[in-house]
C-alpha cells in the first residue's frame, strides 16, 4: 500500500506468538483500518525518545519501503514482513535481507539479496513439537549483512 502524505495510526496485535504481531494501519481518527500486516520482532541498542521508522535505502522507484518501527523510548520493535516477490526487489536493490512470507500465517524466511530464503520462523500451527504434541514457533537468529570484524592475535 502506498501512503498519501498525512497523519496515521500503527497499532500491533502481538498475540500471535512471541516472534511475530499484526500490525494494522489506521486513518487519524482510528475509524477506518486501511490495511494489516505482520512485523517480527526487532531490537535495537538504545532507545529513541521519538517513534522511529527506518526505510530501506537504495530503492530508487517507487515509494521507500519501511525496514523497522519503534515506539518512542523502547528498544524493542518490529521489522515488516514483505510478500515474497516484493521481499526479493527490494533485497535485490538494498544489498540487505528483507524479511518475507507468502502469507500472514505461513513461513517467515529472510530473503537475501541473492534471492536465497533463509528460514527464520516456522508458519503458525504448522511445527508440532513431537515430544509434548504442542505447536510452536521456531525463532533463528536473522542473518547479519555485516562484514566480520578482523580480530589480530596477541603475541
Amino acid at each position: 500500500m502506498v501512503l498519501e502524505p498525512g497523519t496515521y495510526v500503527l497499532k500491533t496485535d502481538d498475540s500471535l506468538s512471541n516472534a511475530r504481531a499484526v500490525v494494522q494501519l489506521l486513518n487519524k481518527d482510528e475509524s477506518q483500518i486501511l490495511t494489516s500486516f505482520i512485523a517480527v520482532t526487532d531490537h535495537r541498542m538504545r532507545p529513541d525518545s521519538d517513534v522511529v521508522l527506518t526505510f530501506f535505502t537504495g530503492v530508487t522507484s517507487g515509494p521507500k519501503p519501511i525496514q523497522t518501527w519503534f515506539y518512542p523510548g523502547e528498544m524493542n520493535g518490529y521489522e515488516f514482513v514483505y510478500p515474497k516477490t516484493r521481499a526479493k526487489e527490494i533485497a535485490k536493490h538494498t544489498d540487505d535481507h528483507v524479511m518475507a512470507s507468502a502469507a500472514k500465517d505461513a513461513a517467515i524466511v529472510a530473503m537475501t539479496p541473492s534471492g536465497t530464503e533463509v528460514p527464520l520462523y516456522d508458519a503458525i500451527g504448522k511445527s508440532p513439537d513431537k515430544a509434548t504434541g504442542t505447536t510452536q514457533t521456531a525463532e533463528r537468529e536473522k542473518p547479519s549483512t555485516r562484514k566480520p570484524k578482523r580480530v589480530q592475535p596477541r603475541g
